[in-house]
């Protein structure tokens, strides 16, 4: 756990775990790096982790997001600062479409892109902000009152809430922005990626409609694994997760 200043006033805190090749993380929407340390742990078994809170947690910032621009342009700075060339990057839901977005604008990529419940084509076809707005609105409904079904749902709720509590009062209007950036972040068309990228994608996802994995698979460059599961499924399956990454990261 350490700061890593990216000016004379903002710091960003990042949790590291392992040796080896960098592999970065950013976290998803509204949590920290609080939520992925288990994954972080496995992963560090085979890679130096690192994961930093953008905008969140304990880092420390003067002025807070006003745009999802704002996020991917942090992304940069932070890996420049972090002086590496030669790197992995996972982005998980929200956070894929800003390492979506990262790879299509900076010259400084990672190797490979690993993306985890996460759109790169428009979740509603043609863009409909409205629609969009309802879709995500009710796949949080779904997915935290479908966690009241089971004794791991419920440590899930918990363990989101306290980390999106404790980081909204740190970062409060920050927070409200985030909210709004989810609700409203549109991915641009693309018709190939840059650098290699694999996804996996929730059979069932409560945000994203199944039906985007036909539209994905034009894509060049991108794999699409589905996997069984809902939006939320590797917390508490972090091991099967690792598994995948070590796979592609590792493969020739």
């Amino acid at each position: 756990m350490a700061y890593l200043a990216l000016s004379p006033t903002d710091y960003v805190y990042y949790r590291e775990f392992g040796k080896g090749k960098e592999l970065i993380i950013v976290p998803s929407l509204w949590v920290t790096s609080v939520s992925y340390i288990p994954l972080g742990k496995e992963l560090g078994k085979y890679f130096h982790v690192v994961i930093p809170d953008l905008y969140r947690g304990k880092s420390k910032y003067v002025d807070s997001p006003k745009t999802h621009d704002d996020y991917v342009d942090e992304l940069h700075r932070f890996i420049k600062a972090m002086h590496t060339r030669n790197f992995f990057l996972i982005g998980v839901s929200l956070s894929g479409i800003t390492a979506l977005k990262y790879i299509l604008r900076y010259k400084l990529r990672p190797q490979k892109l690993f993306l985890v419940n996460t759109s790169i084509v428009p979740v509603v076809e043609p863009f409909d902000l409205a629609r969009q707005r309802r879709i995500l609105r009710f796949g949080y409904f779904k997915l935290l009152w479908g966690n009241l079904n089971s004794w791991r749902g419920l440590q899930l709720n918990f363990q989101w809430v306290i980390d999106w509590i404790v980081s909204t009062i740190r970062h409060p209007l920050g927070a409200l922005t985030e909210g709004l950036i989810g609700s409203t972040v549109q991915v641009p068309k693309i018709f190939a990626l840059p650098v290699p990228t694999k996804l996996l994608f929730a059979r069932y996802d409560e945000f994203i409609p199944f039906e985007a994995v036909a539209r994905m698979a034009k894509i060049k460059n991108l794999t699409v694994k589905v996997i069984e599961g809902d939006h939320g499924w590797f917390f508490g399956r972090e091991d099967e997760l690792v598994l995948e990454i070590i796979g592609y990261f590792k493969q020739d």
